[in-house]
């Protein structure tokens, strides 16, 4: 079963806002050991905490020193940027939920633009022939 469109929002406005907390701290911490060169006196962190990291971050190889490497400050923000794509795709959706469904006719059926479903939906008079069903499954229509 699929969420509605209203539980898939709730779902990412909710992860949205931690991943942009632990960015924004990764980046916190980030600054505050290229700074003092240890993680002593970071706010929230233990000094035997501090010693600790400072000692994994020793023996790390020298791309990953920092305490959050680049490369997953760059991962957590494009899963941010996603993240906020898929929020506005689904405020658009949203906003189309009123609308009703348009047909559009063509020689031998119709086509049915279904947009509380979310779908595009091809009905033929008849039954379309061989090729043209290998068509339509090549491109997706099931």
């Amino acid at each position: 079963m699929t969420p509605s469109n209203g539980e898939s929002h709730y779902v990412l406005m909710n992860q949205d806002t931690p991943i942009r907390f632990v960015f924004s701290s990764d980046i916190q911490l980030n600054a505050h050991y290229r700074k003092h060169n240890t993680m002593k006196g970071f706010p929230g962190i233990t000094d035997k905490t501090a010693a600790e990291m400072d000692e994994a971050i020793s023996h790390t190889p020298a791309f990953a020193q920092p305490p959050f490497p680049d490369f997953k400050l760059a991962s957590l923000h494009a899963k941010i940027k996603r993240t906020r794509e898929n929020l506005a795709k689904l405020d658009k959706m949203d906003a189309a939920q009123g609308k009703l469904n348009q047909e559009e006719h063509f020689d031998g059926g119709y086509v049915v633009h279904n947009i509380s479903e979310n779908r595009l939906q091809l009905h033929f008079d008849e039954i379309p022939g061989e090729e043209t069903r290998a068509a339509l499954k090549r491109s997706g229509f099931r």
